[in-house]
């Protein structure tokens, strides 16, 4: 069988994605309420998609990039995230964990967020990459705070 000269054979896969901007501008066209962002072990932001930018109520994502979660946010909040991302450096997963959230105009909201490992090429854990999305089911109400407390996992 013949192989189509434009379809990318397997090797050339292997490479797709391997630098961020081959795939992080898609990050940006999720919806404003979808909140990415990546960052080192020591808690600096790496990347962050516009939406989180905006949520700060900052211009660009590189009034992000090198802060950490004490520069944006409540201490109170901060040291939570930070904790977060201690177990997720651990190895842990935080995903799917309900909980009320901060914005730049002192509102806050009901969100699902997710942590998850960022390993490099050797496996090591080198940071957390996380999501977050608006509470969207308009069959329930928001959850109890006891019930956005975090997960054991």
């Amino acid at each position: 069988m013949k192989r189509d000269r434009r379809s990318p054979d397997r090797r050339e896969l292997q490479h797709v994605g391997k630098r961020a901007p081959d795939v992080a501008e898609l990050f940006d066209y999720l919806g404003e309420d979808v909140l990415l962002w990546m960052k080192d072990a020591a808690g600096h932001y790496q990347w962050v998609n516009v939406a989180f930018a905006l949520n700060f109520g900052l211009r660009s994502r590189a009034d992000v990039i090198g802060r950490t979660d004490f520069d944006l946010c409540s201490q109170a909040l901060a040291n939570q995230y930070r904790i977060d991302d201690e177990r997720v450096l651990r190895g842990k997963r935080i995903v799917g964990r309900v909980e009320r959230v901060g914005r730049f105009d002192h509102t806050a909201r009901w969100c699902v967020t997710s942590k998850v490992p960022l390993r490099n090429a050797r496996g090591r854990i080198v940071g957390p990459p996380e999501s977050r999305i608006p509470w969207r089911d308009p069959s329930s109400p928001p959850p109890t705070a006891r019930s956005a407390s975090p997960s054991a996992s």
